[in-house]
């Protein structure tokens, strides 16, 4: 059975890395890719206020950062497609798709006791990754930016235009979670987590740079 974890990101900090925390399965299996290659869909010529050529250069840059020989200890590559229209379902198990969407982020004209599921509106985007419960194997991943409430843009070296949400740094971000990497601290939600050095993740609050 695959099961789909999903990763929501809120706010996008700069930072190096340090140790990393593995995304599991329910039967406690680390996901994993059965492939070196990992082929996406880009789906994100029509992004609201970010011209085609400058998300190609962000898609570019951020499958770049996950990417051997940028990362040394691993062999994945992350090969892009630049496609036209919205893409796949955000529920398909089967896609290999990044893309955006205007619905699908709770509101208040949402009706009480509704049962429709729904992201986190201050959410810039979510990441959802389909993976085999008993052995962790990846079978498909869908990344969807938040096109409601967020403004985007590629913003320059002194990060302007500031009232923008700089779509580098949330591809780059968003795409950490595809090889299977959680964030690597605690928020204080949930049972936490062990990094690949044995410790304890660290409070996000209270962590180092």
């Amino acid at each position: 059975m695959a099961l789909a974890i999903a990763a929501t990101l809120v706010v996008v900090a700069p930072g190096v890395a340090r140790a990393f925390v593995s995304t599991t399965t329910p039967a406690g299996h680390q996901q994993r890719w059965p492939i070196a290659c990992v082929a996406l869909h880009v789906h994100l010529a029509d992004l609201p206020g970010v011209p085609a050529d400058e998300v190609r250069a962000a898609a570019l840059a951020a499958a770049a950062a996950w990417s051997s020989p940028t990362i040394a200890c691993t062999d994945l590559q992350i090969a892009l497609s630049f496609e036209s229209g919205p893409g796949p379902s955000p529920d398909d198990a089967t896609a290999r798709a990044i893309g955006w969407r205007r619905d699908g982020w709770c509101d208040t004209t949402q009706p009480s006791g509704s049962l429709r599921p729904c992201n986190d509106p201050s959410a810039v985007a979510v990441t959802s990754v389909f993976a085999d419960n008993d052995s962790g194997r990846i079978r498909g991943a869908n990344v969807q930016f938040n096109s409601r409430a967020i403004l985007w843009a590629r913003l320059d070296a002194r990060g302007k235009p500031s009232t923008k949400q700089d779509l580098e740094s949330a591809l780059t971000h968003e795409m950490g979670h595809l090889p299977g990497l959680a964030h690597p601290c605690w928020g204080g939600v949930g049972p936490r987590a062990v990094t690949d050095t044995g410790a304890p993740e660290p409070d996000c609050y209270g962590a180092d740079d």
